[in-house]
């Protein structure tokens, strides 16, 4: 009866204390030593360490502006091709089309989502659904209609 009542008047938590207290007071565990090797690596000089970290940061991986003038002739040519509309999510979940949660995309043929627009839109390309309801209903396109 005495055990019933030193449970009752143990503090909360205090089984998770004593748990804590015992792994800190336990030898380290050498099963982790083995993982790691020691390797002697010699002098390092921290100031051209960094010198050569400073000087590579300034140095450019790619040629930003062709970059950027590829991926604009790249963008128009698509453009030109592709019908790309932004439409409330709730237009692709209530889709036939629209895949199994939590995959997000469209399984009409030729249609993408490509992209969330924000929390409420997405950017389709080349949906005939959409194409017809634009036709129909503008308020299905606040992203695109005042």
């Amino acid at each position: 009866m005495s055990d019933d009542r030193d449970d009752e008047e143990r503090e909360p938590l205090a089984d998770l204390r004593e748990d804590v207290e015992r792994s800190r007071e336990a030898e380290p565990d050498d099963d982790f030593e083995e993982l790691f090797t020691d390797v002697d690596v010699g002098s390092v000089d921290e100031e051209e360490v960094w010198d050569q970290l400073s000087s590579s940061a300034d140095e450019s991986v790619a040629d930003a502006a062709g970059v950027a003038e590829s991926a604009s002739a790249d963008a128009e040519t698509e453009a030109l091709d592709r019908d790309v509309t932004v439409v409330e999510k709730r237009l692709c979940q209530g889709c036939e089309h629209f895949s199994d949660p939590p995959e997000t995309a469209c399984g009409h043929e030729g249609t993408t989502i490509e992209a969330e627009a924000d929390t409420d839109h997405f950017r389709v390309v080349d949906c005939p659904v959409v194409a017809a309801r634009e036709e129909n209903e503008a308020s299905d396109f606040s992203g695109d209609e005042p």
